[in-house]
């Protein structure tokens, strides 16, 4: 069994980017500290925060993690096996989906599982309107 690493974001509107859980590894130990906030940041509680999006322990073809959230397109690549190109939303209901406008793709029962080399984060549904061309 392969083991993925358990690490969450979340979005704030207020700084219009995403805040990442932390770990801290003092002494070999692995410590998960809630979100590093950046310097300044005080009183969260004030703030917009979207809800948790947990990291799916995958990467696209150009190394970024993807993320519950992320917005992913596939069949745009050389040698892919499918047309046309695909936009999908990145979600876990009750498993790992990636739920275009017509149909919900299992990642258990999906094609491309090599995502390394098919799948590319193209933004994250918080950014939709002002990333997606």
């Amino acid at each position: 069994m392969l083991e993925r690493e358990i690490k969450f974001r979340i979005w704030c509107k207020e700084l219009g980017k995403m805040i990442y859980s932390c770990k801290s590894d003092e002494q070999g130990k692995r410590e998960y500290i809630p979100f590093c906030f950046p310097i300044g940041f005080s009183g969260w509680e004030n703030y917009e925060l979207s809800p948790l999006m947990q990291f799916t322990g995958l990467k696209d073809r150009n190394g970024v993690e993807i993320y519950e959230g992320d917005i992913i397109k596939w069949g745009h690549i050389e040698g892919s096996i499918e047309n046309p190109i695909r936009v999908a939303i990145v979600e876990y209901n009750p498993d790992l989906q990636f739920v275009t406008q017509a149909y919900t793709f299992r990642f258990g029962c999906f094609g491309y599982q090599d995502t390394d080399k098919y799948i590319e984060v193209i933004a994250h549904i918080y950014e939709f309107d002002k990333t997606i061309t």
